[in-house]
């Protein structure tokens, strides 16, 4: 978690990442069942919405995280749903 700025009573954070993260997620093609991978991305998402402060930096890292799903081979329509 990134600690942005601390404005009057309000701590302002949003999800910190390695620059070494190589986004080795589980694989599309891979051999585990529908339910883990989609538990795996609800999971995340339930992760930035808890350490991200402002709905922007939610939707950012969403953003990024779907980006590099879909380089993993993750299906759009998994993704929108």
């Amino acid at each position: 978690m990134r600690i942005r700025d601390l404005t009057g009573t309000r701590l302002v954070t949003r999800l910190f990442k390695k620059p070494i993260n190589k986004h080795l997620y589980i694989l599309w093609s891979s051999a585990y069942p529908l339910y883990v991978k989609k538990a795996f991305i609800k999971t995340k998402l339930i992760q930035f919405v808890i350490v991200s402060s402002k709905v922007k930096y939610f939707t950012d890292t969403r953003r990024q995280f779907y980006s590099n799903l879909h380089q993993r081979r993750y299906p759009g329509k998994v993704l929108d749903n």
